[in-house]
């Protein structure tokens, strides 16, 4: 079924019993990518404050 569907891979035993090692690789992902915004995002804050990057505004603002 899951050839069929287009799945290249699939576990042999479904249900609640699999192994967690997927579970700890897909957090990490995300714990990467969120670590990664957050670092991008205090840097943009303490740029601005120390008046190193500005947000652009037109004449008429």
């Amino acid at each position: 079924i899951a050839e069929k569907m287009g799945f290249k891979s699939c576990f042999p035993v479904s249900g609640q019993t699999y192994s967690r090692k997927l579970d700890t690789r897909v957090a990490n992902v995300l714990a990467g990518i969120a670590a990664s915004a957050h670092k991008f995002s205090n840097d943009i804050r303490l740029l601005q404050h120390l008046k190193e990057i500005e947000e652009p505004f037109e004449k008429n603002q």
